[in-house]
């Protein structure tokens, strides 16, 4: 998750909440079936080189590993200096890291699969990223990302939020988790380097638990806007009110199976 005018799920933020819930973890095994499914999409099989595009944690190359080996690879990249600090925590063998921007990523191998779990609606320049990718994937190779088609989980805690602090609006295409909820803004990007294979929804649950756990969620996810707010205390028994009726928030994920066309 991120601290940000509009959060993206797959980010990361540091806070003193870390240090009580393991919200990373908790997540990873929530969203497990939108990776499997990714995964199942991408028909990720022994030997192949994989490339995890905004890798986060490192969740998702982890997951992708076990179906590459053995003799299988998995790289993981990410702009994100704390996100990459975490994944480099992971050690095995065939699993790499590395800082860097999708739009400037490059690779002089190519690679047999990339895979990109919520991360590139809150990219500066998508297009920009789509193109770094191909250039990246040997042809027909699948290209396989998770987007969000809604998202109560970022909805419920806005609205709590905003009955203390004016928040700002995000303009229309800017960086974030709803940036693509109409999927035809992201699909048109992927043209001509790209032919769409499927195109599907699945719902996922980002967190739940009790109403003290869930407030704190929101202060870890939704730091920006929360440091906005005059009176804090006010704010968290208004959230831990809405929790007691939502305990579980969830959304729903654009699932797209896209090939690395021949020839471009």
């Amino acid at each position: 998750m991120c601290a940000a005018q509009e959060p993206a799920a797959g980010a990361d933020v540091s806070c003193h909440s870390r240090d009580v819930f393991d919200f990373s973890g908790l997540e990873a095994r929530l969203t497990a079936h939108v990776t499997e499914r990714m995964i199942g999409l991408a028909e990720l099989r022994a030997g192949q080189r994989v490339v995890d595009v905004g890798c986060g944690d490192g969740v998702v190359a982890l997951a992708a590993l076990k179906h590459v080996q053995p003799g299988g690879a998995v790289h993981g990249f990410d702009p994100d200096a704390v996100a990459i600090g975490r994944a480099r925590s992971h050690t095995a063998q065939g699993l790499t890291w590395e800082r860097s921007t999708a739009e400037a990523f490059c690779s002089t191998d190519r690679f047999d699969a990339a895979l990109a779990r919520w991360s590139l609606a809150s990219m500066p320049d998508p297009l920009a990223a789509i193109t770094a990718i191909a250039h990246t994937l040997r042809p027909g190779a699948p290209f396989v990302f998770a987007t969000w088609a809604s998202a109560p989980w970022w909805s419920i805690p806005r609205a709590v939020i905003e009955r203390f602090v004016a928040l700002p609006r995000r303009p229309e295409g800017a960086p974030g988790a709803m940036r693509f909820s109409n999927i035809d803004h992201a699909l048109v990007l992927l043209a001509p380097r790209f032919q769409v294979e499927v195109v599907e929804q699945v719902d996922t649950a980002v967190v739940e638990g009790a109403p003290e756990l869930l407030v704190a969620w929101v202060e870890h996810v939704f730091g920006g806007w929360m440091t906005a707010v005059p009176d804090l205390d006010a704010c968290r028994a208004a959230l831990r009110a809405e929790f007691i009726r939502h305990p579980r928030l969830s959304g729903s994920t654009h699932l797209v199976l896209a090939r690395r066309s021949l020839g471009t």
